[in-house]
């Protein structure tokens, strides 16, 4: 097979979010996750037995830690084979934690959680504020007076600030083949969007190119956005490990709360 012939590309989060960027990128599992997890159920206050909504919960990775500890989670996603996958193991591992296709947006679990969080730059593609404020305004719905939601979020500063646009890392799939994957990045200013080229090449040939866009909210932007959705922005932190929020800080994590 040709070169020509064995490359595809694709557009949207639809194409990005495929099986490999899963593996590189969802599937983690250790320490990292573990502190994610104990982060998410400090800050939210939530307590064992409790039941709090994931948006965007991809192939389960922060749930399953978060339901480790006794917390029930409700994930959605709009990624169906994320969502059959992230139930497979949530039953493998007999936790409390289900699993729904769906656009979280509009997603309504029929119930109220005691707390809610979008972990790992789960909403802003496709740019559309709109969309953006109505996820957040949908957690916002379900939650109880006095629940928290916590948004993490690329650190607009930072990226702004770093002359890194372009990168290659090799990758071990589970099943042996090894991957490398070219990052390119795109700064649109004018639209505050960061445009994302992941570039695999597999070891059959093909070359597969992916590309999402992004919108890069700056933290006082986050604010106006869940105060707007109906919560009240309370704190910044800069990591899962509960430092402040810096410009050089890798993540940007708003921690809100529905009055009471």
């Amino acid at each position: 097979m040709s070169e020509q012939r064995s490359q595809r590309e694709v557009e949207g989060p639809e194409g990005f979010f495929n099986e490999l960027y899963a593996e590189l990128a969802l599937d983690s599992v250790g320490r990292a996750v573990d502190r994610a997890a104990k982060f998410l159920v400090d800050v939210l206050g939530v307590r064992r037995g409790q039941c709090v909504l994931d948006q965007g919960s991809g192939t389960g990775a922060i749930a399953l830690a978060v339901a480790r500890q006794g917390v029930e989670v409700v994930g959605v996603d709009i990624v169906e084979r994320y969502v059959d996958r992230a139930n497979r193991r949530a039953q493998q591992a007999q936790l409390p934690a289900r699993f729904f296709r769906g656009d979280a947006s509009d997603f309504c679990a029929g119930r109220l959680f005691d707390g809610a969080y979008s972990w790992f730059t789960s909403l802003g593609y496709g740019a559309e504020v709109d969309r953006d404020l109505a996820t957040i305004a949908c957690a916002a719905q379900q939650l109880r007076p006095g629940a928290g939601f916590v948004l993490d979020y690329l650190n607009a500063l930072r990226i702004l600030k770093t002359d890194r646009r372009q990168s290659t890392i090799n990758f071990q799939r589970a099943s042996g083949e090894v991957v490398r994957v070219e990052q390119r990045a795109t700064y649109l200013l004018e639209r505050g969007v960061l445009k994302t080229d992941w570039i695999y090449h597999r070891q059959s040939g093909e070359v597969r190119r992916c590309s999402v866009k992004v919108r890069l909210y700056l933290p006082h932007e986050l604010t106006q956005l869940t105060r707007s959705a109906g919560l009240i922005p309370v704190s910044f932190f800069g990591s899962q490990d509960g430092e402040a929020l810096t410009e050089g800080s890798r993540r940007c994590i708003l921690v809100a709360r529905k009055s009471r």
